[in-house]
């Protein structure tokens, strides 16, 4: 599965096509989602709760950055790298606690890291992605991954640059970035569910933005899932996810809490539940910011329990009841 709205195929640039990545620093240690992810930390700590969201409001980590909707000039006399600083602090946390995610008994899951930039133009890129070290790496139900993840980094970068290129800063020497952190959020062969962080700033903009793309690779069919996969084209599982996520939403965001926009943001539409993972308990649904809260409650997200979904999941699929 693959979700990103209002996301268009693209051709992948060539320093990042499938199977490569530009300035590759080779395998390190994959570091837990439950250590170096807030969404994925909250999760672990949250397993045993049915309907509980995955991490608070004062997370960032899937904002989702726009220009033309979202970005505001900043005063010369703002300073607009601190988000960005503190972002670097955070990574900083959760990499102390670095070690390898077993997939099969022989392969494990490592992470691979690129870095590039062009001083000259003002930009710089980071990519962290989760990858298969092993066996498994050269068996046909998970070789499709490396180059699936690829495809969805490059898409995604060629975006940052189309924007960057009609990006005028409003000061000299400041730096445009684009990040990505690959979290794995649950590892049961045959299914692997990972979520992708993006975060990007254009330099001069109020704040750096974050998004979320979610992958959840299914070895027995050799590819990523939809929603296809999980729930019969005639079950109305949008109604099902709207009804479970809505209330959690208002209790989580509090004051901040806004029904309309809640509403809007959750209501039973496929559109609003485009970034979905498989994980133990049932169905974790992220949104980012402004999609249902303003940009100050930061993303959310909450777990859906499998017996929620006993009436409209496909009979013998991912979240059938056992």
């Amino acid at each position: 599965m693959t979700a990103r709205t209002g996301s268009n195929p693209r051709r992948a640039p060539k320093a990042l096509a499938a199977g490569s990545v530009s300035g590759q620093t080779g395998p390190s240690p994959v570091t837990p989602a439950a250590s170096r992810h807030p969404a994925a930390a909250a999760h672990a700590a949250a397993r045993t709760a049915a309907a509980t969201p995955l991490f608070d409001g004062t997370a960032a980590k899937l904002e989702r950055r726009l220009p033309a909707r979202y970005l505001d000039r900043m005063s010369a006399r703002l300073f607009p790298l601190l988000p960005i600083a503190l972002l670097l602090l955070a990574t900083a946390a959760w990499a102390q606690d670095e070690s390898s995610i077993a997939l099969t008994a022989d392969s494990r899951l490592v992470t691979r890291t690129a870095a590039d930039g062009d001083s000259a133009s003002g930009w710089t890129t980071t990519v962290r992605l989760p990858a298969i070290e092993g066996p498994a790496a050269e068996d046909p139900d998970w070789t499709g991954l490396a180059g699936h993840l690829d495809q969805i980094v490059a898409g995604e970068r060629e975006a940052f640059h189309e924007n960057l290129a009609e990006w005028e800063p409003s000061e000299p020497g400041w730096v445009s970035t684009f990040d990505v952190d690959g979290s794995v959020l649950w590892a049961e062969p045959p299914i692997l569910s990972i979520v992708l962080d993006f975060s990007v700033y254009y330099a001069g903009a109020a704040h750096p933005g974050h998004y979320a793309i979610t992958v959840v690779w299914d070895a027995e069919r050799g590819r990523a899932l939809t929603t296809r996969d999980l729930f019969p084209a005639t079950a109305e599982w949008e109604q099902v996810v709207s009804r479970e996520v809505i209330p959690i939403l208002e209790r989580d965001l509090g004051d901040m809490a806004d029904s309309s926009w809640i509403q809007e943001g959750a209501g039973p539409r496929a559109e609003n539940f485009s970034r979905w993972a498989l994980v133990e308990e049932g169905l974790i649904v992220f949104f980012d910011p402004y999609q249902v809260a303003p940009y100050a409650a930061g993303p959310q997200a909450v777990t859906i329990p499998r017996a929620a979904f006993a009436d409209v999941a496909a009979p013998g699929g991912p979240l059938a009841p056992d």
